[in-house]
């Protein structure tokens, strides 16, 4: 049973603001990593070569990318890029009315 109880509190949890990204300095999720749980503007301290962003289906979280002050995308989904050109520097993360600006 409380195996159980411990899967479902777990299932629950990736559906309530459970999103994630995690960067990397090189291509094909390689080199130095970062990774970000929480709303706000992160600093990466490279410029990201790749990217995986998860985001819980429908949560209203989203997620800007910037180059210095440049918005250079914006994800709402699910999504990755194993080969990004975009020059990535920082990210900004929010929910619901959150404005996300770089």
């Amino acid at each position: 049973m409380k195996v159980a109880l411990s899967a479902c509190i777990t299932l629950l949890a990736t559906f309530v603001n459970a999103y994630r990204i995690d960067l990397w300095q090189r291509g094909n999720y390689q080199g130095t990593q970062r990774s970000f749980t929480t709303p706000g503007t992160h600093s990466l301290g490279f410029s990201a070569g790749s990217w995986k962003w998860q985001s819980g289906f429908n949560d209203g979280c989203c997620v800007v990318f910037c180059r210095a002050s440049t918005n250079v995308g914006k994800y709402c989904g699910s999504a990755s890029k194993g080969d990004s050109s975009a020059g990535t520097t920082k990210v900004v993360i929010g929910c619901g009315n959150s404005v996300l600006n770089c």
